[in-house]
């Protein structure tokens, strides 16, 4: 079972490599802000532990530095073990190096919105709502680098 609030409150799950899972929960979204939680379990979901959160006091225990601001869309696994959180509002892209525990930004958008498309290899990041003339996706092969490329 999740340790979320109630099942509406999951986001993203995925699997990191086989019988580990990263899961993010959501909870109250305000302006600027979407309240989150990132939890892990190593025995495919067997127990869970809390990674870091950005809600109020009481709710649940402070553990890591979450991003503060931004709305969470997408979490996404590199094969190195990199994690990636793609926040709208905000438009970019946060990093954690030590599985999830505690995140950095990583690159930003033009747009606020945006999305986050994982292929072989490699993650893809483009701003969905305003296409801004000249605006490129973004891609990364380890989640600590990026590049802009061209659409084919």
């Amino acid at each position: 079972m999740l340790p979320c609030r109630s099942p509406e409150t999951l986001s993203g799950l995925l699997t990191v490599s086989g019988n580990s899972l990263l899961a993010l929960c959501q909870g109250e979204v305000y302006t600027g802000y979407g309240e989150m939680a990132v939890v892990a379990s190593g025995n495919g979901g067997g127990t869970w532990t809390q990674r870091c959160n950005n809600g109020p006091s009481g709710i649940l225990a402070e553990v890591g530095s979450c991003p503060d601001a931004g709305y969470p869309v997408k979490v996404v696994a590199m094969p190195n073990g990199v994690f990636l959180m793609a926040l709208d509002y905000i438009g970019g892209v946060y990093v954690s190096l030590d599985g999830g525990r505690a995140w950095k930004p990583g690159i930003t958008s033009s747009s606020p919105n945006l999305t986050l498309s994982q292929g072989t290899g490699a993650v893809w990041m483009l701003g969905i709502e305003t296409f801004l003339a000249g605006e490129r996706p973004a891609v990364s092969t380890n989640g600590r680098t990026w590049r802009r490329a061209a659409f084919p």
